[in-house]
Parts: structure tokens; sequence; C-alpha cells
């Protein structure tokens, strides 16, 4: 099966983003201790090769985390060639990017040990000098009620940012555990966010045909590409997108 996509370099002035719940690197929804070291490893260098052939300059990773036995987004890092490694300490979201990222915050949503849900939030900057926000975030599985709590926290952590270290565009990467009439349109509206592709399946495992992966984006922002990879990294499915800052005309910047 072909779990990766060869994508052209992007251009200049864009910023290309992947994102994707690996799942621990297991695959499947068990404890990663129950893995070989080596099945695990095999699994995150599916995931790097599939980031390095699509020339991401930013990765956003969710269930990240798992055993002690090695940091899963630095490995994956290693091997797609990104050097610079986010890594929260306390859940699963993260980021790797081919440029510094300045990290700006990172918080996880509640204390309790079983849900380590949570987002980090860099400045990145493009190869132009556009400086733009990017978050990784995880939202909680089961429970709308819990996802609007985390979505208010993380506006509300948005705000507090802007007011502080000044507004930049901002592109939301991560898995949302809803669709777009739900929690993702909760979050575009809060934040004014757009998105190229509301209906692409990124959770088809067990022969559902879920929409649970986003990617989100400021007015500022075009989506100038926004691709849905083929299944078999994860029981989620990757997404990469391509944003560029607009002119006021509505235009690209560089364009």
């Amino acid at each position: 099966m072909t779990t990766s996509t060869e994508l052209a370099p992007p251009a200049p002035d864009v910023l290309r983003a992947m994102t994707l719940n690996i799942v621990h690197g297991t695959r499947i929804s068990l404890p990663s201790a129950l893995f070989p070291r080596t099945f695990v490893l095999r699994r995150l260098a599916r995931i790097a090769h599939a980031a390095r052939a699509a020339h991401v300059d930013v990765l956003a990773l969710q269930e990240a985390d798992g055993d002690r036995r090695f940091e899963r987004t630095r490995e994956i890092a290693r091997r797609a060639g990104l050097p610079v490694v986010i890594t929260p300490s306390s859940h699963g979201a993260t980021l790797a990017g081919r440029a510094p990222l300045a990290v700006l915050r990172e918080e996880r949503f509640t204390a309790r040990r079983a849900d380590a849900k949570g987002f980090v939030l860099a400045r990145a900057r493009t190869s132009r000098g556009h400086e733009i926000d990017v978050a990784s975030i995880h939202l909680h599985a089961l429970s709308r009620h819990v996802r609007s709590r985390q979505i208010a926290a993380f506006v509300d952590a948005i705000r507090e940012e802007r007011a502080r270290r000044g507004a930049r565009p901002l592109v939301v990467l991560g898995d949302l555990n809803d669709d777009f009439d739900g929690s993702a349109r909760e979050l575009a509206d809060h934040l004014g966010l757009h998105t190229r592709d509301h209906e692409t399946p990124t959770y088809t495992d067990l022969g559902l045909r879920l929409r649970l992966d986003w990617v989100l984006a400021s007015p500022e922002l075009e989506i100038a590409l926004h691709h849905v990879m083929p299944p078999g990294l994860s029981d989620h499915r990757a997404i990469v997108a391509d944003v560029r800052v607009r002119t006021t005309e509505g235009r690209s910047l560089d364009r």
C-alpha cells in the first residue's frame, strides 16, 4: 500500500504543513508499551518518509507521546530532515520544522492522566520572511461539551498571545475529533478561520468515513494546496497543506 505522496517542493512564499495523529506510532489504539520497539520504529520511519517526500516545512503531530523508550517526534523529525522539534512534556501534540520555530505557548487541557490532550503554539517564518503562527492541537474524542471547553481555552490562549506578542496569520493543525458541523466550525467561528476541504474523510478504519483532522487558516492566508494523503500511516490520514499570505487585493504575496 502506498502511504506517501511525492509532491513538488513548495514555492518560496509558501509554508507547507502536514498534520497527523500518529497513535503513538502503533497504528492502533493500544498502549505503546505492548509493541516491540522495532515495530514502533518501523511505523515512525514510514511517517518520516511521507513527510520527507511531501517536502514539509512544518509537521504537526498528535498522540506523539507514549512510553519512555524514545521520543516519537524527535525520531520522526530526525528521519524527515526537520531539525527543529517542540515536544511538550505533558501531552502528545507536538511540532517539528525545517526552519526555526519560536515557541509561544503550550498547554494541557486537563490534568487527568487518561486524557493527555492539549496544544502547542509556535511562530514560523517563510523563506520570504513572512511570520505565521502555527498550532498543533488535539481535542477530546468523546464529548462535544468537553471539546467546547477546550476550544474556549485555546481561543483565550490565542487572544492572549496576540495581545502580548502581536497578531500574526494563524494556521491550526490537528485532530479535532469532530466534523465541520461540530467542533471544527465552532473553533473556526471563534477565530474567523477557514478551510479548503471539509468533506474528505480522514478516518477510514473499520469501514468508517469520518472527518476528524483539520487545517484551518485565518483570512490573511490562502490555502493553496489541501491534500488528504492515502491511509496506512496511522488509523488517521495525514493532511498536507500549502498556506501563503494574501495581499490586500486577495491575491498571494510574491506570487
